[in-house]
């Protein structure tokens, strides 16, 4: 992997498009942090090509969001954060895969308290670490937003 590229891990939306059919998770989540993505990538296509982006749900874990998905209503409970909390690296989890090509020079994780408890650790070899703060979805997507130009090559 390139000592370039960035790692977004993005948290789920509550809001997804409906389609019956399955759909890459980029284009399922339908809520105002994909729609921030969204319009990055439609402005910066050279520059976020530099962006490797995975997924934080409360139904499937962590999962690249090119991944094909269903439409699905699981919400993140305390109880669920605690679930993901206990997984411990080393075990062949996706954040271990993730984590093994390493390489990033920058990483951001997005989301509210509850996504953020699910990565209590910051993963291995990611570059420089941010997270969302617990301010208000307006302050999490203007922290998205900078993060994203922000860190461009």
């Amino acid at each position: 992997m390139n000592r370039m590229q960035r790692l977004l891990l993005l948290a789920c939306s509550a809001r997804k498009r409906h389609d019956v059919a399955q759909l890459p998770a980029l284009e399922r989540y339908d809520g105002p942090a994909w729609r921030t993505l969204w319009a990055y990538i439609r402005d910066e296509p050279t520059k976020s090509a530099d962006l490797d982006v995975f997924v934080l749900s409360a139904m499937y874990g962590i999962f690249p969001a090119d991944q094909p998905i269903g439409n699905y209503d699981f919400k993140m409970t305390k109880q669920r954060a605690h679930e993901f909390q206990m997984l411990t690296p080393g075990k062949d989890t996706l954040l271990d895969r993730i984590t093994a090509i390493g390489g990033y020079r920058a990483t951001m994780i997005a989301g509210g308290k509850l996504y953020q408890q699910v990565l209590p650790w910051a993963p291995a070899h990611t570059g420089e670490l941010t997270r969302t703060g617990n301010g208000g979805i307006g302050v999490q997507l203007g922290q998205l937003k900078q993060w994203l130009r922000a860190t461009q090559v």
